[in-house]
């Protein structure tokens, strides 16, 4: 991605955007789960040059085949764990999508989310990540 750092930067700055919310892409397949660490780095380094806020969206869902039109199941905890981790400590706030809860098709998925919830809120109070 450093590549195409210069031009997020040059078409970012002084565009009045004020936040980048930019979604992680491993749920759709993407991006590896692997390179994520790589991907906010840069990401952080774009919002640095332009003064922008970097929030992520860590994709909590997986699909079973790459495409537009394949099924959606719920993320694995320890793939969403790492995600998150990946993200945590590079950008200023971790949002989520839970994809699955709200598509007809998939809500069955949702319920193991639901409690990774849970336990991914008591994992960030006991490392001691809030909100900044």
């Amino acid at each position: 991605m450093r590549d195409i750092e210069p031009y997020w930067i040059a078409n970012l700055s002084g565009s009045g955007v004020t936040h980048l919310c930019l979604k992680d892409s491993v749920g759709v397949l993407g991006v590896r789960p692997a390179a994520a660490p790589a991907l906010w780095e840069s990401w952080r380094r774009v919002a640095d040059a332009t003064g922008l806020r970097l929030w992520a969206n860590c994709e909590t869902f997986e699909a079973i085949n790459s495409g537009n039109r394949n099924p959606l199941v719920a993320a694995t905890f320890p793939r969403l764990l790492f995600q998150l981790e990946a993200a945590t400590h590079i950008v200023d706030k971790i949002l989520t999508w839970d994809a699955p809860s709200s598509s007809p098709r998939t809500a069955p998925f949702s319920a193991p989310l639901l409690r990774s919830g849970r336990i991914l809120r008591q994992l960030a109070m006991n490392r001691g990540v809030g909100n900044k």
